[in-house]
């Protein structure tokens, strides 16, 4: 099990892609297995944000990368450098995941709905990346732990990275279709409720 933190803020892009480095290079420093900045490209009022995402084995490793980089001067003067006005922070665990999750873009999905139960979802992924991996890089089902308010109406996100945006959204069509993808989705009350694209860009 591990922890996806979200840092999403407004800013200047091409000097938030400038200084990209140093926040990855403080927030690795800090225990985070990785970190990346992208830009959420397509998802109503969402679009434009720029986000800085990074994984920790535990909730308490997030917390104490989150107060180190607030903390940091260098962070400090990267995010001074692109104008940055922080609009929420959100942890989620991450319950599973195939593959690789990195890639050129990612699609993430709000969904609505639950309880999942842990066994359903292991067999869910398993049978979605037979169906999605010729086209994707990696797929993820995660939970929200601390999202704000969008956590009452969407308390679960599901992922898919990849390097084809048409490749990934004509794959997650197939997935969506699939008998057993349909099953899980009934049995498991989840309902997909909005969509974001995002592109990575360091």
């Amino acid at each position: 099990m591990s922890y996806i933190t979200a840092v999403t803020a407004t800013g200047d892009r091409a000097a938030f892609v400038a200084g990209g480095s140093t926040v990855k290079d403080v927030i690795t420093g800090l225990g985070a297995s990785s970190c990346f900045g992208a830009q959420l490209v397509m998802g109503g009022d969402n679009a434009g944000m720029l986000q800085v995402q990074y994984r920790t084995e535990t909730a308490e490793q997030a917390m104490a990368c989150s107060e180190g980089a607030m903390g940091n001067v260098d962070v400090q003067s990267y995010m001074q450098s692109f104008n940055a006005q922080i609009q929420r922070r959100s942890l989620l665990k991450l319950n599973g995941e195939r593959g690789d999750m990195s890639g050129t873009y990612g699609i993430g999905s709000l969904i609505s709905g639950g309880p999942v139960e842990d066994g359903a979802l292991q067999a869910s992924l398993d049978n979605a990346w037979g169906i999605v991996s010729d086209a994707v890089n990696g797929i993820g089902f995660a939970t929200s732990v601390a999202a704000g308010a969008s956590a009452s109406v969407a308390p679960y996100y599901a992922f898919v990275w990849g390097d084809d945006l048409d490749a990934m959204i004509e794959a997650m069509g197939r997935n969506v279709a699939d008998a057993k993808t349909q099953e899980f989705m009934s049995t498991s009350g989840i309902t997909p409720l909005g969509r974001l694209i995002g592109k990575t860009l360091f």
